[in-house]
C-alpha cells in the first residue's frame, strides 16, 4: 500500500505490487558481482474535487553491484 503526493497537493493512495529477480557471481574468493532487475506497478487513486482518479505509477529496477569482503 502506498501514498503518493501529487502535485496539486492532494493525497493518491492504493495497492502497490512489485516483483524482482537477483543473481550473484563470485570471481574470486574476496569478490563476487551481482545483478537485480525489477518491476513495480501501482493502482493508485486519488480524489479531485469530489471525481476519482486512477493515478497509477509504475518503476523498473535494475542493479548491478560489486561485492568485496575485507
Amino acid at each position: 500500500y502506498s501514498f503518493m503526493y501529487v502535485p496539486d497537493g492532494a493525497v493518491s493512495k492504493g495497492l502497490v505490487l512489485g516483483f524482482g529477480a537477483g543473481a550473484s557471481m563470485g570471481l574470486t574468493d574476496r569478490t563476487s558481482v551481482n545483478l537485480g532487475v525489477g518491476y513495480q506497478i501501482g493502482y493508485q487513486k486519488v480524489d479531485v474535487d469530489g471525481l476519482i482518479v486512477d493515478y497509477r505509477a509504475s518503476y523498473v529496477r535494475v542493479a548491478l553491484g560489486v561485492v568485496t569482503k575485507f
